[in-house]
């Protein structure tokens, strides 16, 4: 959530984290997205305007991956949030809210996974697989370590 003293000023806060949102989809995580704003049936509840970036399923139907509201001054009448304009004056503050979830989780498996697993992209998880050997200051541990190494070895071949 965001608090602004105009309406341009947290449009520009909307549409920036729109583009963020973009970015990281397309460029990270290789999710192609189209981004657009939401019509009015499917605003979140109390915005003045709702975006968001849209990934397409294989059957056809759109995943949202992400949402930038603009919220105008909905939500900080309702929780009574002003700031003294350059008059002196207290006025609502224009607010935004925005966020992505769990479905960008689902966006990147439907496009990174397939029948033999999942390779997230670099750019999302740098290191694919960390063994942490689990020892117990016991015997067992060099064979837990032997195992482990040896194991390292068979997943650095997979490349």
């Amino acid at each position: 959530h965001t608090a602004h003293s105009t309406v341009d000023e947290a449009m520009e806060e909307t549409m920036k984290m729109l583009e963020v949102y973009r970015s990281f989809a397309e460029e990270c995580v290789g999710l192609p997205v189209v981004a657009g704003e939401k019509p009015e049936n499917e605003r979140f509840p109390g915005a003045v305007a709702t975006y968001s970036i849209e990934a397409m399923m294989q059957d056809g139907k759109a995943l949202q991956a992400g949402t930038s509201h603009f919220l105008g001054t909905t939500f900080s009448q309702a929780q009574n949030i002003k700031f003294q304009n350059a008059e002196g004056q207290q006025e609502l503050a224009q607010t935004t809210s925005w966020g992505m979830s769990t479905s960008m989780v689902g966006g990147l498996i439907m496009v990174q996974g397939d029948d033999d697993g999942l390779r997230v992209p670099p750019r999302v998880a740098h290191y694919q697989v960390v063994v942490v050997p689990m020892l117990r200051d016991t015997e067992e541990d060099a064979a837990i370590v032997d195992y482990c190494t040896d194991l390292v070895n068979q997943l650095n071949g997979l490349d």
